[in-house]
């Protein structure tokens, strides 16, 4: 019989070892690190990321291969980067352009 550890190790490999011993650290070496703001500030900035993953997830599972999203996510981002900056009424417009041609 195996134990349990072993069996999640063997199955999984090192990377859920490596999660938790890097949480750990982080927690003991900075204080701010696992309180809510942060965590639900990490949710807020990676959900754009997570929402693209489901969708070529779902794209790659019916077969077909499109390995435009990634680049076409970048060109986005960075021109509504710039437009804020510029004038922030074209921000939101300009990625919306982008991710419509891009979706053609």
């Amino acid at each position: 019989m195996r134990s349990l550890p072993r069996m999640v190790l063997e199955r999984y490999g090192i990377l859920p070892v490596m999660v938790i011993v890097v949480s750990i650290v982080y927690i003991i070496w900075i204080p701010q690190f696992f309180t809510a703001s942060n965590m639900l500030n990490v949710v807020k900035q990676s959900v754009y990321l997570i929402l693209a993953t489901m969708g070529q997830s779902v794209i790659i599972i019916v077969g077909c291969v499109d390995l435009s999203v990634g680049p076409t996510i970048s060109l986005a981002s960075i021109s509504t980067a710039k437009l804020i900056l510029a004038s922030s009424s074209l921000g939101g417009a300009a990625a919306m352009t982008i991710g419509s041609f891009g979706g053609i």
